[in-house]
Order: structure tokens, then C-alpha cells, then sequence
């Protein structure tokens, strides 16, 4: 597998968005003091602010029906590997949601 810049790869639009879901996501530069918002809660307020560093390996989520101009990611807690969206998902996750330019800037994508 290979990483590719989310630029190359992706160009804006829901239904492009939602067909990344599940895609393994790598940031290519930090963003800090970043909202997080609740898995079990998608139109629930904003959860605690986190960092996440730069070389961090995450999945897309999904797109919120309520923001359809966003993206949700998921990363592990605490740095754990995890090999697919699924596993991230029964573990301990720290979910943020970012809009298309920032996702297309500061992340890349394994094709």
C-alpha cells in the first residue's frame, strides 16, 4: 500500500466523501486544538479539545447528515494500532470532524 495526498485523491462532494469510509488516513501535518465530537452523539455538542500530531494513523468515519460539507475521523486512544475502521470503533477512539480543505491539505490517504 501506498500513501497518496488527499488532494490527488480526493476532490469535494458527499457522495466522493462517503466513499472514503473506512479508508486508512495519515496526518501529514499537525492540527491543534481540534474539537472532538461524540461517536454515539452525531448532532451532539462538541466534545473536549485534542491535538493531533502529525504522522498520526486514523480512518474516515463518515460524513454527518448535518454537515454534509465535513468529514468525521476516527483515531485511536493512547496510540493504539488498529488495523481497520472496525476495530478502532470497538476500542477507544477520539472522533473529530474536519471540513473538505482542511482534510484535502493536512491529510493523506492509503491506496
Amino acid at each position: 500500500m501506498a500513501w497518496k495526498n488527499a488532494s490527488l485523491v480526493f476532490h469535494g462532494g458527499t457522495q466522493e466523501a462517503r466513499s472514503l469510509q473506512g479508508k486508512k488516513i495519515r496526518a501529514i501535518s499537525p492540527l491543534q486544538r481540534i474539537s472532538t465530537v461524540e461517536i454515539a452523539r452525531p448532532d451532539g455538542p462538541r466534545g473536549p479539545m485534542v491535538d493531533i500530531g502529525a504522522g498520526t494513523v486514523g480512518f474516515v468515519g463518515f460524513v454527518p447528515d448535518n454537515a454534509l460539507d465535513q468529514i468525521r475521523l476516527c483515531f485511536p486512544k493512547n496510540g493504539t494500532q488498529v488495523t481497520s475502521l472496525a476495530v478502532a470503533m470497538r476500542g477507544q477512539v477520539i472522533v473529530v470532524q474536519v471540513n473538505w480543505p482542511t482534510f484535502r491539505e493536512r491529510f493523506q490517504i492509503e491506496i
